[in-house]
Order: C-alpha cells, then structure tokens, then sequence
C-alpha cells in the first residue's frame, strides 16, 4: 500500500470516527457490531477486565 493509500484509509478511519461519535445510538451499534457490547449492552466478558469505567482508577 501507498503512502497515499495509507493516508487516504486514515482520513476515512478519523471522518467516519467522528460521525460514529457525535451520535450514541451508532456508537453503541459500532460497539456491539465489535463484539465489545452484547445485543444488551453490556460490556463482554472479554472485556471487562481491561475495560475501566471513568472515574474508577
């Protein structure tokens, strides 16, 4: 891949990022599509370990 292919993907990665995140329905849709939430909403057994809730350090 390019340097330019290579840019071209990172651009599309931060654009679509951003749009993901101003809108929590599609964020909790993009998590769960990950695997990160279950269809409840949950954080998986995967990751709860590595997963900290703001606030409890």
């Amino acid at each position: 891949m390019s340097d330019k292919e290579i840019k071209s993907v990172a651009l599309s990665i931060r654009k679509n990022g951003k749009e993901i995140a101003r809108d929590k329905s599609k964020t909790t849709a993009f998590l769960k599509k990950l695997g990160i939430l279950t269809k409840a909403g949950n954080v998986s057994n995967a990751y709860k370990e590595i997963c900290i809730p703001i606030g409890q350090d």
